[in-house]
């Protein structure tokens, strides 16, 4: 935990990213608040998956919220050249060129998909891009490799300058449990143990995709795109 504070506080000092309305984005708030309104769950949504699941919910919680410490927002110009650092100076309106050998692309739970390039990083932070259907770069998700937890925040570009944070996704190898939040620490969707449960299906359009990514996320380099002229 303690590598995560300090590769992220270096993230915000080379970026110069810029926090907004920090007394609103940093407040805890309860994940299970919107438990009313599940719309998902698999397997069969009976009464003990449900206990199941949302006592785990419980025992993560607390947990959970320490790895909201990524910047709010970012500055593009400079979220765009970390970017192109890490990818040959490539970073525009077209998927990774394809001499990128170690490209995995990742499907994403609004229905894109994001291309991470595992030969690069800098102590186990990585940027992926975040490409819509049309291919077209439309943000990028900060991905960092912490002692066996996965967290990725996800900016969206709204402009030539501001690039908020959109998304948190959690996920601890080991216990085989996964958390997606949204900016203001809303839980929209877990998986734990194959149990799942989606808050908010309006956003998470991709409701399998956490099934899809776990694997990748475990062994990166067995999902590598191959190599093609």
């Amino acid at each position: 935990m303690k590598k995560l504070f300090i590769y992220l506080f270096l993230i915000a000092v080379i970026c110069g990213f810029s926090c907004v309305k920090a007394q609103d984005l940093y407040t805890v708030e309860d994940v299970l608040k919107n438990v009313k309104s599940i719309s998902n769950m698999s397997p069969v949504a009976n009464n003990e998956n449900q206990n199941t699941i949302t006592k785990s919910i419980e025992k993560y919680k607390q947990r959970n919220m320490n790895y909201f410490n990524a910047p709010k927002s970012m500055e593009k110009p400079r979220l765009i050249q970390m970017h192109a650092s890490q990818n040959d100076g490539v970073s525009a309106d077209n998927d990774v060129p394809i001499s990128d050998l170690g490209r995995v692309e990742l499907p994403w739970y609004n229905g894109n998909y994001l291309v991470w390039n595992t030969d690069t990083g800098y102590n186990s932070l990585y940027f992926a891009a975040e490409y819509d259907k049309n291919k077209d770069f439309i943000g990028l998700v900060a991905i960092l490799d912490d002692d066996g937890v996965i967290q990725a925040s996800e900016y969206l570009f709204e402009d030539d300058w501001y690039v908020p944070l959109k998304s948190v996704f959690i996920y601890y190898k080991k216990d085989k449990a996964a958390f997606l939040y949204d900016e203001n620490k809303n839980l929209l969707m877990c998986n734990i143990n194959g149990l799942q449960k989606i808050w908010n299906s309006n956003i998470v359009k991709n409701t399998n995709f956490m099934n899809q990514i776990l694997p990748k996320f475990d062994n990166p380099k067995r999902y590598v795109v191959p190599y093609k002229d």
